[in-house]
């Protein structure tokens, strides 16, 4: 297994994503709530191997970039790995372009931040789908944790989640998630069962909140932050080993042993570490196969929405 398949299966996945958000990218539908500052950080990180993902993503971020939550952006990023140098580059190309400033690229501003802008490159067409839930919920709720709140409680219906819970979900801190959660029962939205630190929250009316938007019962919120972390590091490996096969199975076994944390939080099986000696290398070789087959794979959904439901 080469690192080819999964690069560019992270690059496909990135136009996927702007083109759902509007970009005018020739891909495949994404049909899962896209994570915008996911969304950011991949695209930083490998969004310069294709130059049509690297300038829409720029001129997306350049006329809407005011909707990517810069606190969040800082967490995500470092959680997913991307190098400094890397993100520096694409938050400057986007400043340039109209975006504010973020806190993690650093550098001056220009006096013409918009002089560098490619309009041409976005057409957002007024639609409501999975794929711009948390935008639509960040133009209703505001760029902050309530909208992210309401995003992870549509795509788990039933469930009765703790703030602790919810703010792992979100990436926010713990204190902001309590804080858009004592918002968001204030307004109606959502409600909490139990006191105390034992309390959780959901939906008061999940039916409805989708009828307003306009969307299916089912709603695929995949982690994107676990799911590019793995993505960009195992990439990452498989383009610099040079190793031996038994010394390169030792490596790739630390690289799984370092990614659990995030393989579980992305919901997906790692490869067999009772598997032992070079043979794990195959193993491994086997298992980021499957790992591109899902970054390349397209949700199918029946092209309806829920407005009768």
């Amino acid at each position: 297994m080469t690192t080819s398949r999964l690069h560019a299966a992270l690059v496909d996945r990135a136009a996927m994503q702007w083109s759902a958000l509007g970009v005018t990218l020739q891909a495949p539908r994404e049909r899962a709530v896209v994570d915008t500052e996911a969304l950011v950080g991949l695209t930083a990180a490998v969004g310069a191997a294709d130059a049509r993902v690297w300038e829409g993503a720029i001129a997306w971020c350049g006329r809407h970039g005011r909707s990517v939550n810069s606190a969040r952006l800082k967490r995500v990023v470092a959680e997913m790995g991307i190098a400094a140098d890397a993100l520096a580059e694409f938050g400057s190309a986007a400043r340039r372009a109209g975006a504010p400033p973020w806190p993690v690229t650093g550098g001056a501003e220009r006096s013409n931040p918009r002089g560098e802008s490619r309009d041409d490159l976005v057409v957002v067409r007024p639609t409501r789908d999975a794929a711009r839930l948390l935008w639509s919920l960040r133009a209703t709720f505001g760029v902050n944790a309530r909208a992210d709140i309401v995003a992870n409680l549509l795509a788990r219906p039933g469930s009765l989640l703790t703030v602790l819970e919810l703010a792992h979900l979100t990436r926010f801190t713990k204190r902001n998630a309590a804080v858009a959660l004592e918002d968001l029962v204030l307004s109606g939205v959502v409600e909490r069962l139990g006191l105390g630190a034992v309390g959780r929250f959901r939906l008061r009316d999940r039916h409805g909140l989708l009828r307003w938007l306009d969307l299916l019962d089912s709603i695929d919120y995949p982690d994107w932050v676990a799911r590019y972390t793995i993505g960009l590091a195992v990439s990452a490996f498989l383009g610099t080993t040079t190793l031996s096969p038994r010394v390169r199975a030792i490596e790739a076994r630390e690289v799984v042993t370092r990614l659990r944390p995030a393989i579980e939080r992305a919901g997906l099986q790692g490869p067999d570490l009772r598997v032992t000696g070079p043979a794990f290398g195959e193993a491994f070789d086997a298992w980021v196969d499957q790992l591109a087959g899902r970054l390349e794979h397209v949700t199918q959904q029946p092209e309806r929405s829920c407005s009768g439901c």
